[in-house]
């Protein structure tokens, strides 16, 4: 994390922090996402991207981030993954993928986002996390979204 705060503040970008683990078939999907060359440029050009790997199965525990879960969870993450969260240049997080519950106690996890509550809370991170994004560019965000979600999810 200090590399990423130190390249974010040069480069005058926030820090795209992601969760994940090699076994989390949603984390995949999120990185397709991610990747997709439209997805990506915009991410690009605000954030500095990091990868933390955490939870790892036995057998691969290796592959953990040392610390990766803890600042995991004190970020809130706690429901499963991946988890996700903008930060400024100073590594402090503006959103994550926790989802306001109303009539819950505490937020949840939207990992992938694959519910229409999910989508729109993605959305809506989007919004805080590139505030200049276009409304075409939310609506490709959410073409984007769909098209990596299983048939009978990306109906709803």
């Amino acid at each position: 994390m200090a590399q990423a705060k130190a390249d974010a503040a040069a480069q005058h970008k926030g820090i795209y922090l992601i969760f994940g683990a090699s076994w989390c078939g949603w984390c995949r999907r999120l990185e397709q996402f991610n990747h997709a060359p439209e997805i990506s440029a915009l991410l690009d050009q605000n954030y500095v991207t990091v990868h933390l790997t955490v939870e790892e199965r036995k057998g691969k525990e290796q592959l953990d981030n040392p610390g990766g879960l803890e600042m995991m969870q004190r970020m809130g993450g706690q429901g499963g993954l991946p988890f996700f969260a903008f930060l400024g240049a100073d590594g402090k997080p503006f959103v994550t993928s926790n989802r306001p519950a109303p009539g819950e106690s505490g937020d949840t996890n939207i990992g992938f986002p694959g519910s229409p509550e999910e989508i729109e809370w993605f959305l809506t991170m989007m919004r805080k996390a590139l505030p200049s994004a276009s409304d075409s560019q939310l609506k490709m965000f959410e073409v984007q979204i769909r098209r990596l979600l299983p048939a009978a999810q990306a109906q709803q």
